[in-house]
C-alpha cells in the first residue's frame, strides 16, 4: 500500500511532466541547430525549442537559465523537491572542487545549477563553515582539504568529494523511499568505478590509487579490483549490472579499444534503465527519467555549439553527436 500511494502521489506531477516532454528538444532542432549558419540563427532554433535567450544573453547563459527554470518547475509540483536536489548535486560538488582547487578562477568555473551559491561555497571550503549542510558533504569537504593539504594532488581530492556525493544522492534516494532512484545512482557508481579501474590499470596505478579512488555503494563489492592487474575480477564485480559493456572494457584495458567508448557505452546502459521510467504512466521514475533527459538534450546542444565555435561542419558535429 506505501509503494501504491506514493505512486499515486505522482499522479499529478507526472501528467505535468508527460506534457512537458512532448515539447523537448528533438531531433529536427537538433538538426536545425546544426545546420544554423549565424548565432542569431542558433539562438533562434534554440527559442523555438523552449530556450530562449534574452537581449545580449549567450546561447550558455540561455540554458543554464532553462535548467534552472526547469528545475524549479519541477520542485513546485513534484511530491517531493528531493528528487530535482538529487540532480543539482552534482553541480554543487563541481562548485566546491573548483573552490578548493582553484580559486582564482572560481567565478568563471561556478555553475549555478547547484544548490548552494557562489558565496556559500566559498564559505565552506574556504572557511570551513558547513552549518545547514548535510553530513556528507561536510565530512566530504573536510577530507577533501585534509588530502590536499596532505598530498598536494588535485585527484585525492576529487576522490574524497566524488565519494561524498554518491553517499549523500544514496541519502537522499533512501530517505525518499526510492528503490527506483537509488538504482539509478548505483549504476552511476558502478559505471564510476568501472572506468576507475580501467583508468588506473591503463596508467600503471596499484592499489593504493583504486582504494582511494573507487566508490563504495554500487550494486558489488569493488574489493576484489584492488589486486586485480589484469581485469579477472570484472565479470564478478560488474557482470550483472554491465555484462553486456565487458568485452569494450577488456579492450581498453589491452588498448584495443578507446575508454571513451567504454563510457559511452556506459551511459548507454544508465539511459536504458532511467527509460524504464519514463514508461510508466506515473510515479517518480518518470520525473527522474525528464530530469536526466533533460540533462542530455542540454548537454547535446552544447556539443553542436562548441562544434559550431570550432568551425566543424554540420556534417563533422553530426559525427560527434552519433560519438556521445
Amino acid at each position: 500500500m506505501k509503494n501504491k500511494t506514493r505512486a499515486e502521489a505522482y499522479l499529478y506531477a507526472s501528467g505535468r511532466i508527460h506534457a512537458m516532454a512532448a515539447h523537448g528538444f528533438t531531433r529536427a532542432e537538433a538538426g536545425r541547430l546544426c545546420d544554423a549558419k549565424t548565432d542569431a540563427e542558433a539562438l533562434r532554433v534554440l527559442a523555438d525549442a523552449g530556450i530562449p535567450a534574452a537581449d545580449g544573453e549567450t546561447a550558455e547563459a540561455a540554458l543554464e537559465a532553462a535548467r534552472e527554470r526547469m528545475l524549479r518547475e519541477l520542485s513546485g509540483f513534484l511530491p517531493d523537491e528531493r528528487l530535482p536536489r538529487l540532480f543539482r548535486l552534482r553541480y554543487d560538488y563541481h562548485n566546491i572542487k573548483a573552490a578548493l582547487k582553484a580559486r582564482e578562477s572560481f567565478g568563471a568555473l561556478y555553475m549555478p545549477a547547484g544548490a548552494l551559491s557562489a558565496e556559500r561555497v566559498l564559505d565552506a571550503a574556504e572557511h570551513e563553515h558547513y552549518e545547514g549542510l548535510r553530513p556528507e558533504m561536510a565530512r566530504g569537504i573536510a577530507e577533501a582539504r585534509a588530502a590536499f593539504a596532505r598530498t598536494g594532488d588535485p585527484q585525492a581530492l576529487d576522490f574524497a568529494l566524488d565519494r561524498a556525493m554518491y553517499t549523500e544522492m544514496l541519502g537522499l534516494c533512501e530517505e525518499m523511499g526510492s528503490p527506483f532512484a537509488a538504482g539509478f545512482v548505483r549504476l552511476q557508481i558502478d559505471a564510476a568505478n568501472l572506468l576507475i579501474y580501467v583508468r588506473a590499470r591503463r596508467l600503471g596505478r596499484g592499489s593504493a590509487t583504486l582504494s582511494q579512488a573507487l566508490i563504495p555503494g554500487g550494486n558489488a563489492d569493488v574489493t576484489p579490483l584492488l589486486r586485480d592487474t589484469t581485469g579477472d575480477s570484472l565479470e564478478r564485480v560488474f557482470g550483472a549490472a554491465f555484462g553486456g559493456v565487458l568485452p569494450a572494457a577488456y579492450a581498453a584495458l589491452e588498448r584495443r579499444g578507446s575508454v571513451s567508448a567504454l563510457e559511452r557505452l556506459c551511459s548507454e546502459k544508465i539511459a536504458a534503465y532511467v527509460d524504464g521510467g519514463r514508461q510508466t504512466a506515473f510515479g517518480e521514475g518518470v520525473a527522474l527519467a525528464y530530469l536526466y533527459r533533460y540533462e542530455a538534450a542540454l548537454d547535446q546542444i552544447r556539443t553542436i555549439l562548441a562544434g559550431k565555435r570550432a568551425g566543424l561542419t554540420p556534417d563533422a558535429i553530426r559525427e560527434r553527436l552519433r560519438a556521445l
